[in-house]
């Protein structure tokens, strides 16, 4: 590399050892006598984590509530806009009818 070059290959075979001997140190410090599964992070000791389907599950309920609310609050602003028109065009009525009776 200090020729201003770079192998790609290698630099990634490097990467992937590097990695691999990561995750293999891992496993050995979570490694524990009785061979239980170490506890993910965030989960605390008797709890179970959430599988993928159930953050999948609740994520999707989030966004269905998230878009009941935002249509509600924009079904309440056209309500208001209906509102207001209506009114301008009752007094522009009341108006037209004022001047040509």
């Amino acid at each position: 590399m200090l020729s201003g070059q770079l192998d790609e290959e290698q630099e990634h075979a490097e990467f992937v050892k590097a990695v691999e001997a990561w995750r293999g140190s891992k496993r050995s410090s979570n490694n524990n006598n009785n061979n239980e599964a170490p506890t993910p992070r965030g989960v605390a000791v008797g709890e179970t984590s959430t599988s993928p389907n159930d953050k999948t599950k609740l994520l999707a309920e989030n966004l269905a509530k998230q878009l009941e609310r935002e249509q509600r609050e924009f079904l309440e602003k056209i309500e208001k806009q209906k509102q207001e028109a209506e009114k301008r065009l009752y007094l522009v009525r009341a108006v037209i009818y004022l001047l040509f009776n």
